[in-house]
């Protein structure tokens, strides 16, 4: 996933035996779904090796490019604000010049989720038909696409 400094990785597939990433940053875990941090941008190898229950390996990596945006808080890199976050039923977002070209919602299994986002400087996202939960919100900009974690309550 391409974007600021903060990144959501997902296996393909379930159901294997372990999980293993290489962030590419000297950072790893055995998580299924991490989030990462990076501490400045730049490209990153991300690896991951799965192991099935027969014990047999496997890697894929692939390089990420990442966009220093200092964390994940009410301000986006590219002049937009969102809130509240944790949200219940309704999510505000602003964006001052640039509007994004996609947005998409993405729940904690990296399943798309279906949701009406019509991007305009000031809209209210009606996110009562969501299950409370951990969310990501996708924005793709002109020159980088950008993840904002979200939670329902």
């Amino acid at each position: 996933s391409n974007g600021q400094d903060f990144a959501y990785f997902s296996a393909a597939h379930s159901g294997y035996k372990s999980y293993f990433w290489k962030f590419g940053d000297g950072d790893t875990t055995s998580e299924f779904q991490p989030n990462h941090r990076y501490k400045m941008k730049g490209n990153y190898k991300v690896c991951l090796k799965t192991t099935t229950f027969n014990n047999c390996d496997s890697e894929y990596c692939d390089t990420v490019k990442v966009y220093f945006n200092n964390g994940i808080n009410l301000y986006g890199a590219n002049g937009f604000t969102y809130s509240p976050n944790p949200f219940h039923e309704s999510l505000q977002l602003q964006f001052d010049d640039l509007m994004p070209s996609e947005m998409k919602l993405f729940d904690a299994l990296g399943r798309e989720i279906s949701i009406e986002l019509n991007p305009s400087q000031n809209m209210l996202v009606n996110t009562s038909s969501i299950s409370p939960g951990n969310y990501i919100l996708k924005l793709v900009f002109q020159d980088q696409v950008q993840y904002l974690k979200l939670i329902k309550q």
